[in-house]
């Protein structure tokens, strides 16, 4: 009778499906985790497209805390072979740390000449309108109206009687690739304002034709297994689920979105962040290249 009776309710009631292991088959993006002096190789000799042209500005924006000063950092360790801290990062404070528009340039050695980009910075987005980096300021910064060491309020937009406003920018002055930066493990939990601040700022890049990556920081607290060893990130369900919730509410296609770990709690570098972050850096300059090539110059 008992069996009976267990089998009804399992008929009626049945268990759920197992869950899916926590790692895909297979690899669902190819990347070559030996490549790594290779594709420092290919940025230090990077042809840009336009001989007027002599540095690459990339811009990274996103939420407080989500990893931009950090990820500066790591480009700038890569490159300079140890452990810098150039761009003074804070990931306590629940407001921005970074007050001011920042250029970093990025040293090739100890000694090394500069390479041909640039990495800029500036205040978090936080959500509340008069909170954290305002769209007008971006959008000024996308058009090359912002000048290096512009102290930026969080009240009120620059205007053009600021003497770090830049009247007449040049191409080398605006920005070629806009790079949002998210973290990983609270993609999901994002405030809706703090999404359409960052949406605001894709629809100004848009108008002017720059290309758009997103970066997802802290990829190893986001899938156990990818902790364990980071070779495993483009097998993690997990990954790729935030990947996805990236593109929906973001805009960005998932081919322009790119999982790395940023330099935190290290003190020697490692050959497997090195590879994703050199993978997301190689596909920036790219992508930021080939917007430099296709401005006309009537557009200059």
């Amino acid at each position: 009778m008992d069996r009976i009776l267990r089998f009804i309710q399992e008929m009626l009631y049945p268990p759920p499906p197992p869950p899916p292991p926590p790692l895909m088959a297979t690899d669902w993006r190819k990347i070559d985790w030996g490549e790594r002096n290779q594709m420092k190789d290919n940025v230090r000799n990077l042809e840009l497209s336009k001989p007027d042209v002599k540095i690459l500005r990339i811009l990274i924006h996103g939420p407080v805390g989500a990893g931009k000063s950090s990820f500066i950092n790591s480009i700038d360790s890569i490159f300079q072979d140890r452990m810098t801290s150039g761009a003074i990062a804070d990931n306590k404070s629940s407001h921005s740390f970074t007050k001011t528009y920042q250029t970093h340039k990025i040293k090739d050695g100890k000694y090394g000449t500069y390479l041909p980009f640039v990495i800029c910075d500036s205040m978090g987005i936080e959500d509340g309108h008069s909170q954290g980096m305002l769209p007008e300021d971006l959008s000024n910064i996308l058009k090359g109206h912002i000048k290096d060491g512009l102290k930026l309020n969080a009240g009120s937009a620059c205007s053009e009687k600021d003497r770090g406003y830049n009247h007449s920018p040049k191409l080398e002055d605006e920005v070629h690739c806009l790079v949002s930066i998210l973290k990983a493990t609270t993609v999901s939990m994002m405030p809706d304002d703090v999404f359409k601040k960052m949406k605001d700022v894709r629809a100004k890049a848009t108008e002017m034709r720059i290309p758009q990556v997103a970066l997802l920081t802290l990829v190893d607290e986001t899938c156990p297994e990818v902790k364990k060893d980071l070779k495993q990130v483009y097998k993690s369900h997990k990954i790729r689920n935030q990947m996805e919730k990236c593109s929906n509410d973001l805009g960005i296609p998932m081919n322009c979105i790119f999982p790395v770990k940023n330099y935190h709690e290290e003190i020697h570098l490692n050959n497997d962040i090195d590879v994703l972050l050199l993978s997301a850096l190689t596909h920036i300059l790219n992508f930021a290249n080939d917007h430099v090539a296709e401005i006309t110059p009537t557009e200059i």
